[in-house]
């Protein structure tokens, strides 16, 4: 009875932990790449640069984790929506997930949309008609020359800062995850272990 109690007591908190837990998946399914003055119109920035940096970024979408690429760019050429010498840009994981297998060293030709998980960021995925930018002549003669970015700025400080803000959003997944979404079955649990440990206690006591 007393180990029983014991695996039933783990099962259930094993059952609990596993749906608080969520994280998101995506499947990559793109429909026909637009003509790149059409993408240039529709897109929320336009630039070329070179990645510097990639790191894990982990969001907290009211309760769901999303992992993503955090992609650091030093712009060299803007068209549209950066005026600053570096951005930064997420995309998924893999291209099974559309997204983008940038390398640090190499030049980019960068079409983003808005992040509306994370507005502190833009994205960009393989739907788009971001690509080397050794190999965007077709798109480059179409878009024409960009300008050189204007104000000056450091994101390496953001970058450094982003294992703690990892942290940060478990921490976030966990308080939307439970209270918002499971304070009934935290009180519930929390009872099953109370009693299970109360019984258990019992029992060795005799």
């Amino acid at each position: 009875m007393k180990r029983y109690l014991i695996a039933l007591t783990f099962l259930v908190l094993f059952s609990f932990i596993s749906t608080i837990i969520s994280s998101k998946t995506y499947a990559c399914s793109c429909g026909f790449q637009p003509d790149p003055h059409k993408a240039l119109e529709e897109s929320k920035a336009v630039f070329s640069g070179k990645v510097l940096e990639i790191k894990l970024q982990v969001i907290d979408v009211d309760g769901i984790l999303e992992s993503k690429k955090a992609v650091l760019f030093d712009v060299d050429q803007t068209w549209k929506g950066i005026s600053q010498t570096q951005v930064l840009v997420n995309t998924n994981f893999g291209e099974s997930s559309c997204g983008n297998e940038f390398k640090v060293g190499q030049t980019y030709l960068v079409f983003a949309s808005n992040n509306d998980n994370n507005k502190n960021t833009i994205q960009t995925s393989t739907c788009s008609l971001t690509k080397e930018f050794s190999n965007s002549n077709l798109e480059l003669n179409k878009i024409g020359q960009g300008v050189k970015p204007i104000e000056n700025v450091n994101l390496k400080d953001t970058m450094n800062k982003m294992e703690y803000s990892n942290k940060l959003a478990y921490v976030k997944m966990v308080y939307h995850r439970l209270v918002k979404y499971h304070l009934t079955q935290v009180i519930l649990v929390a009872l099953i272990v109370v009693i299970g440990i109360l019984v258990i206690k019992k029992r060795s006591n005799s």
